[in-house]
């Protein structure tokens, strides 16, 4: 297999294997074997960049991309800025109290409760908070 199939191949991920293979003068088999090894999920040392095609799946609102596994869809959508934040958005009045000292004398479950949060969420806004001075 030649690098310039490979590349046909990689440049067509729309078109079926049996579709495709007409056009390239190989198998569908060929086509379905190059496919499959390229959707196996990767290691952390052998990982495969997103490509505009599954960026574009995404924006349209597929969630499911063949070899991907639904943390990287996740990951990948939240780098996108296709996510929507879940609960409310922080206030003010919120973050002053997670930036007063007197956080520190107190337990983050004291603190969560006072503010109306998970214990967590405060946790990680104050974390937030302090990176962002």
């Amino acid at each position: 297999m030649t690098p310039t199939t490979l590349a046909r191949i990689r440049r067509h991920p729309h078109l079926s294997a049996d579709d495709l293979a007409p056009l390239l003068g190989i198998s569908a088999r060929t086509i379905r074997r190059v496919r499959a090894s390229e959707r196996r999920t990767p290691t952390s040392r052998n990982r495969f960049p997103w490509t505009k095609a599954e960026d574009a799946a995404l924006r349209r609102g597929l969630r499911r991309i063949p070899g991907r596994t639904a943390i990287a869809v996740r990951w990948r959508c939240q780098r996108l800025g296709l996510l929507t934040p879940r609960g409310r958005p922080w206030t003010p009045a919120e973050d002053a109290v997670l930036r007063t000292g007197g956080v520190c004398l107190r337990s983050w479950a004291e603190v969560a409760a006072e503010i109306g949060r998970s214990r967590v969420a405060c946790i990680k806004r104050a974390a937030r908070l302090r990176g962002a001075q």
